[in-house]
C-alpha cells in the first residue's frame, strides 16, 4: 500500500477529538471507552493508565474498534476495525510528540498531571492500527 493511501486510512478520524474505542473480552463482548488520540504516519496513539480495564483487555485480545465520537461518547462517524498494542517504553516517543502536537496546551496538562499523580499510576501509549 503506498504512502499517500496509508495516511488516507484514518482520514474519518482527522479533526476529531475523541474516539470511542472498543476493546473484548476474551468472551467477545466489546467495551467502548471515549478516549483522545493523535495520529502520526498512519497510526493513530493513545496515552492511558497502565492499570485501566481496557489495557488488560488489549493484552488478551489486540483486536477492536473505533469510531470518532463526542466528549461524552456519542458516536458521529463511522466504526472501523484496528489492532491495537502497547508500545514499549523504547518506542514511546513517537505517541508522546504526536499527542503533544495535538494537545499541549497548559490547562491539558494540568489535568493529565493531576489525575495521574492523584491516582498513583503510570501511563501507557498504545498504538492503533488499521486491521
Amino acid at each position: 500500500m503506498s504512502k499517500t493511501k496509508e495516511r488516507n486510512v484514518f482520514a474519518d478520524f482527522i479533526g476529531h477529538k475523541y474516539i470511542s474505542l472498543t476493546t473484548f473480552y476474551k468472551s467477545g463482548k466489546g467495551v467502548p471507552t471515549t478516549v483522545e488520540f493523535a495520529e502520526n504516519e498512519a497510526k493513530l496513539y493513545v496515552v492511558t493508565k497502565d492499570k485501566s480495564w481496557k489495557v488488560k483487555r488489549i493484552r488478551d485480545n489486540l483486536n477492536a474498534t473505533i469510531e470518532p465520537c463526542t466528549m461524552r461518547g456519542r458516536v458521529n462517524g463511522p466504526k472501523m476495525n484496528v489492532a491495537v498494542c502497547i508500545l514499549s517504553k523504547e518506542k514511546e516517543a513517537m505517541a508522546i510528540e504526536a499527542l503533544k502536537r495535538k494537545y499541549d496546551t497548559l490547562f491539558h496538562w494540568l489535568v493529565t498531571k493531576i489525575v495521574y499523580w492523584r491516582q498513583q499510576e503510570q501511563k501507557v501509549y498504545l498504538k492503533i492500527s488499521p486491521a
